[in-house]
């Protein structure tokens, strides 16, 4: 866990300047951390894929944030289609498996795995 005031946290690029719990705006200080969320994909930045920075006013809303991230389970195979998604956001015309594999940075073997994730909760890839 970080803690430090904006503009210096504490090896943790905090990306926005309110709490996310009460939203209040965070003039002097604020907290943040990485915390795991298969869900998260951020559009541009793969080094974050499942990794949400949370960012808060006090220790007791970044003791909260945390809390409510990890009552949902990581799902690895949630994470390796949000990496799909946004690939083919990219490439419209399709990829094949091969550059598919090599552009989201999964194997051959877990791409399907997450095509079955996907289609079991009925939504599909991107467009």
């Amino acid at each position: 866990m970080s803690s430090a005031r904006n503009g210096d946290r504490a090896g943790v690029d905090c990306v926005i300047n309110w709490c996310e719990l009460c939203e209040a705006f965070l003039v002097d200080e604020g907290m943040c951390t990485r915390v795991r969320d298969s869900s998260f994909i951020p559009p541009h930045d793969c080094a974050l894929d499942g990794d949400r920075i949370v960012v808060a006013c006090s220790p007791e809303h970044l003791a909260e944030l945390i809390k409510r991230t990890s009552d949902r389970p990581y799902v690895e195979a949630e994470l390796w289609a949000g990496k799909i998604d946004r690939v083919l956001a990219a490439h419209p015309q399709g990829l094949s498996l091969y550059a598919l594999a090599t552009e989201t940075g999964l194997t051959q073997d877990q791409i399907p795995r997450a095509a079955l994730w996907t289609a079991r909760r009925g939504k599909p890839f991107a467009q």
